[in-house]
């Protein structure tokens, strides 16, 4: 294997609102510094815009922006703080837009390598979908964004461990080079490479079309899931590990794994699908989220 090469600082943007969510967010990216990842972070506030209908004669726009601003740099005075007593450069940043506009290009414009949000479901559908921010986020992000659930446990101090699960798909492979470029940001960090293989039913051991089987049984696609970014992490100079797992739910394979590999920082692919596909995350992803007790760092 390669020597390992040297990595300047990975560049988080962590969106905080003065939420317990963003709290916790917060906590994992210091926990993460002191676990000895090298880190800079942007630390960005979007006050929405003052509509039409906010102000009037008796409160005029300019008061309402300057209240706005007040919360903005109140709540990054807090944030950059607790960011700063764990050992991490931060730059805030605030703004009056679209939350996921400013998220976006606050991103770009910094030249992060991945984002990170408070997990915040809402609605009757708060079991199984992110809240509007977090998810509509995720679906236009081109960059992976780490989500943050509230279950959240610690990173552990010493090396960083990450498992990253793989489908063969070309998200999961970006999911891969994240986390390579995070690993890289920490000494002696491992990566696990996981493949959850699906359980062959008796119906399909029957009637299944024959290629398919055979790429099953003789472990092919498992195979090609691995090579597809063995040379990415030999080149980085990475150790690694995979692991094979049989399951016919990919989700909660992946959540138990990361148990019991104690990981810190699951990394995975995610793909919408059926009728609104684009617009909600993949099954496994969701569960992933749901289950986990580590933050879910997605790629599109």
């Amino acid at each position: 294997m390669s020597m390992r090469t040297e990595a300047p600082p990975a560049k988080l943007l962590v969106a905080v609102d003065g939420s317990a969510h963003a709290r916790t967010a917060l906590a994992w990216v210091g926990g993460l510094a002191r676990s000895g990842v090298a880190l800079q972070c942007v630390v960005l506030n979007v006050q929405r815009p003052v509509m039409s209908g906010e102000v009037g004669s008796i409160a005029p726009a300019s008061l309402s922006i300057a209240e706005r601003e007040c919360t903005a740099r109140d709540i990054l005075a807090q944030s950059v703080r607790l960011l700063e007593d764990a050992g991490v450069a931060c730059d805030p940043e605030h703004t009056l837009d679209d939350p996921v506009d400013a998220i976006l290009a606050s991103a770009t414009a910094h030249a992060c390598d991945a984002i990170v949000l408070g997990r915040r479901g809402q609605g009757v559908l708060r079991s199984a979908l992110l809240g509007s921010v977090s998810n509509e986020t995720v679906r236009r992000a081109r960059l992976p964004v780490i989500v943050i659930n509230e279950t959240l446990v610690p990173p552990a101090d010493g090396p960083l461990a990450i498992l990253v699960a793989l489908d063969g798909s070309a998200a999961a492979e970006r999911a891969a080079r994240f986390a390579s470029r995070l690993a890289q940001a920490s000494a002696g960090s491992t990566i696990h490479l996981l493949h959850v293989q699906p359980a062959l039913t008796v119906a399909e051991a029957v009637l299944g079309p024959r290629d398919q089987l055979l790429d099953r049984w003789s472990g092919s696609d498992t195979e090609r899931a691995f090579a597809s970014v063995r040379h990415m992490l030999a080149a980085s100079g990475l150790a690694w590990e995979e692991h094979t797992r049989l399951s016919n739910e990919a989700g909660d394979a992946i959540a138990l794994a990361a148990t019991d590999l104690a990981c810190s920082l699951i990394a995975m692919g995610t793909r919408g699908l059926g009728p609104i596909a684009g617009r909600l995350l993949g099954s496994a992803a969701q569960r992933v989220i749901e289950h986990a007790r580590v933050p879910v760092a997605l790629s599109c």
